[in-house]
């Protein structure tokens, strides 16, 4: 299992003095946070695989809740692990304090730019991946109803994502990309890809090691 930190002095006694310490407790999230979303891509593996060949049904809604949950923690998982580094690495309060309100993507870059690494380019993987894949967890955190004859965000957001990953086997073409076929085992399964793949850079930038790399049998998408 993923450790919690702890810090902190005993207590020794002599014959004429007794010293008293106190112990500190952090706990980190970020493993936690991905193998929720691995756990949520699973089930929804295993789900399609039950329902194959069926019509579309009341199953799907289940689906919809993993695969938004997967999305979701996919994304707090690497908003975990940037702020895990910086307790750890000791990061300057002042520059975190200047950073914390920007975008996830901005804060790694200017923690890079702040030590001297080169930032991540924002039209190659693994930004760009990272970034469709806070796109499509804002539209669902801040969803708004759309007609389907009068799409905005919607009609944006399957520009943006529609081919890069397979979409629901349970719903056709027909139907809009967002918000449901593209609920599906195969954007699921890409959401724990991203997240992983960009944390995972980031922590090569900054020459730390994965904090991933030993739950990678937790971290299975199927």
């Amino acid at each position: 299992m993923p450790k919690s930190i702890v810090s902190g002095e005993g207590r020794a006694r002599s014959n004429d003095a007794t010293v008293h310490g106190e112990g500190r407790v952090r706990s980190n999230l970020a493993v936690h946070h991905l193998m929720a979303a691995a756990l949520f891509a699973r089930n929804t593996a295993a789900l399609e695989q039950r329902h194959a060949g069926q019509p579309f049904g009341a199953f799907f809604e289940e689906i919809m809740w993993s695969v938004s949950s997967c999305i979701v923690m996919s994304v707090a998982a690497v908003e975990a692990h940037f702020n895990e580094w910086m307790a750890d690495l000791g990061a300057d309060h002042t520059f975190l304090s200047l950073i914390e309100r920007r975008p996830l993507i901005d804060r790694h870059n200017l923690y890079l730019w702040h030590t001297g690494q080169k930032r991540f380019d924002s039209g190659k993987a693994p930004a760009q991946p990272m970034a469709d894949l806070i796109e499509m967890r804002d539209a669902l955190l801040h969803f708004r109803p759309e007609w389907h004859d009068e799409r905005k965000r919607h009609a944006r957001l399957a520009d943006r994502l529609d081919g890069k990953f397979p979409t629901s086997p349970f719903l056709t073409v027909s139907e809009p990309f967002f918000p449901r076929r593209c609920m599906s085992h195969g954007c699921a399964a890409w959401a724990v890809r991203s997240a992983r793949d960009f944390a995972d850079a980031f922590a090569g930038a900054i020459c730390v090691k994965s904090k991933f790399a030993k739950f990678d049998d937790r971290l299975k998408t199927a």
